[in-house]
C-alpha cells in the first residue's frame, strides 16, 4: 500500500539516527509493527 504522509523533516532524522534505520518506508514499517505487536 502507499500513503503520502506529512512528518516534521527533524523527527524523521532523530528517529532515524536513534534506530539505525536508513530509509523513511523501512523506519515507518518498523514503527507500525513496534505499535501493532504492543497492543495485540
Amino acid at each position: 500500500m502507499r500513503a503520502t504522509v506529512t512528518i516534521d523533516n527533524d523527527f524523521i532524522a532523530d528517529a532515524k539516527e536513534l534506530s539505525g534505520i536508513e530509509t523513511t518506508s523501512e523506519l515507518l514499517r518498523t514503527a507500525l509493527r513496534a505499535l501493532v505487536e504492543r497492543h495485540a
